[in-house]
């Protein structure tokens, strides 16, 4: 998967310049960020297994004898990941020309770049953890599969009712619940950003629209401002269930 990853990449920089014809634009956004998410909570946690930033790591620990350079600092949480999901869904949704391949595959190979420092300095365990939002974010769509492995250390495949698993998954952080807010308000602002009802606010002819570069500014309050409305209304939904177990 990691020689998948490079030669992705390589395709970006030098395949086609139509997007609709490199192999990196379509693989991202189509195949991995839609299809593999799908695929990911129909069949369980896939990510673990042909995660690309794996392989490379174990080769440094077998060359170096080190699996991390300094302890993660556990008070900043799923912050790294909450920072890096933001770049991502803003890159997605709000930069101008998101699959342009070499664009895109110089915002894939940085990004591909900073995991690989991270888990090389905090080790894999805890970089995968806080720091790299998509294995947070897969782990917890693996678990709304009906498929499973046990718990008791056999690797036996299970069976059972989806989304079950999350419930075995204890609490989160309060910066884990952040990420997940965020993943949802990038999704839901990826179709409100297209409706008529959006443009038709913003002040924009929806017959006419003016391009990404022009909306730069107002979609990114957008999707901040969703964020804030989610989270808020999280927020409250969390003190009325405190409020009603108190009564």
């Amino acid at each position: 998967s990691a020689a998948i990853l490079l030669a992705l990449i390589g395709t970006g920089f030098l395949g086609p310049r139509d997007p609709t014809a490199n192999l990196l634009s379509l693989s991202v956004w189509s195949l991995w960020w839609v299809g593999f998410v799908i695929l990911q909570a129909i069949a369980g946690d896939l990510w673990s297994v042909v995660n690309p930033w794996i392989g490379p790591h174990r080769a440094w620990v077998c060359l170096t004898g080190k699996d991390r350079l300094a302890s993660y600092p556990a008070r900043l949480g799923c912050l790294p990941a909450l920072a890096l999901f933001a770049a991502f869904g803003w890159f997605e949704l709000v930069d101008p020309a998101p699959s342009d391949p070499d664009r895109l595959a110089l915002a894939v190979a940085a990004y591909a770049a900073l995991t690989y420092a991270g888990m090389v300095i905090f080790g894999a365990r805890a970089w995968l953890a806080h720091g790299e939002p998509f294995t947070i974010f897969l782990a917890l769509v693996g678990r709304l599969s009906v498929l499973g492995l046990a718990d008791d250390g056999s690797r036996r495949l299970t069976i059972g009712w989806p989304g079950a698993a999350l419930l075995r998954g204890g609490s989160m952080s309060p910066t884990a619940a952040a990420l997940v807010l965020l993943v949802l308000a990038t999704v839901s602002f990826d179709g409100l950003s297209e409706t008529f009802w959006w443009l038709g606010h913003i002040g924009e002819n929806p017959l006419e629209h003016p391009g990404r570069t022009a909306l730069i500014g107002i979609n990114s309050l957008g999707l901040a401002g969703l964020f804030v409305v989610m989270g808020s209304l999280f927020a409250l939904a969390v003190a009325a269930v405190q409020m009603a177990l108190q009564v």
